[in-house]
């Protein structure tokens, strides 16, 4: 969130996150090691839960997802940073955005299976704007 968003909408950092996770062999779904596309949206609920503890103290409830986009599929291996922002307070409901970025993965080296890389550039895998609601 840069300073002029701050400017405009009156958020503080409180109201921003970052979540880590790594795709390990557990979440496999398909062939060739695919995760499901479900499972970035429980890392976007996961991020959500986070951001909205940060922000008000209660996990909240997920609402809605007004939108999602999933660009590119996790695998085994992946790094995923969700970064997440809350762009939008009402009286008890928050919008939120959220990305989803591959940081770094598996090389698929099947005479060295943990050989894995750091990106130079992040690759966006996903993005999410949805609403919680504080009970």
């Amino acid at each position: 969130m840069t300073q002029e968003d701050k400017k405009t909408t009156g958020l503080e950092e409180q109201d921003e996150l970052l979540l880590r996770q790594y795709i390990g062999a557990e979440w496999v779904h398909y062939v060739g090691g695919v995760v499901s596309g479900a499972t970035l949206f429980k890392l976007f609920g996961d991020a959500a839960t986070l951001i909205m503890v940060k922000h008000c103290g209660d996990e909240s409830l997920l609402a809605s997802y007004q939108d999602a986009q999933l660009m590119q599929p996790l695998q085994v291996g992946d790094f995923i940073e969700v970064w997440g922002r809350i762009d939008k307070v009402g009286k008890r409901s928050r919008q939120l955005v959220l990305k989803a970025y591959r940081v770094a993965g598996s090389l698929n080296d099947p005479e060295c299976p943990s050989r894995s890389v750091w990106l130079e550039e992040p690759v966006l895998v996903g993005t999410a704007r949805l609403t919680c609601v504080v009970p």
